[in-house]
């Protein structure tokens, strides 16, 4: 070890010049990460960014059968099983720029778990009953029925 101190501050400032790089490597990998998921039916998609926010939602033409309540239901689970998966999908990204580095990136994982927890994927979409009066007829979807066709 040197006793030099233009060499140990030489050495500092590659260090920190080192961590600098690699924090932009992590920024710039997580800024890129979206997670896209589909419901069991294959009525809803959505995706969403690093932060979790909700930036597309594809729905099928299948979608005009249900009653508002079961697409909002349907859409709002399919989100927060997207969201549930941005924890490894951070880990996979930010593997390969951390290296050795397991504590940062375990840190970020944790907050990731911590802010999305596990979805159940294997419980009913969350919607509200149909209203007592409501027929379930066979012809048409609610909506026709309103319409009176």
């Amino acid at each position: 070890m040197t006793t030099d101190p233009d060499a140990m501050l030489a050495g500092w400032r590659q260090q920190i010049d080192q961590k600098m790089q690699q924090a932009q490597q992590l920024q710039d990998a997580a800024k890129a990460v979206q997670v896209s998921q589909t419901s069991r039916d294959g009525v809803v998609t959505v995706t969403v960014d690093h932060t979790g926010n909700l930036v597309g939602l594809d729905l099928a033409d299948a979608v005009l059968r249900k009653r508002p309540a079961e697409i909002s239901g349907e859409v709002l689970d399919t989100l927060r099983q997207a969201q549930s998966k941005l924890a490894e999908r951070m880990r996979d990204v930010m593997q390969p720029v951390t290296g050795d580095d397991s504590d940062t990136l375990e840190a970020v994982v944790t907050g990731f778990r911590e802010r999305f927890p596990e979805a159940e994927n294997d419980t009913a979409p969350t919607c509200h009953p149909a209203p007592a009066d409501d027929e379930d007829d066979e012809d048409g979807s609610w909506m026709d029925r309103r319409r009176g066709f």
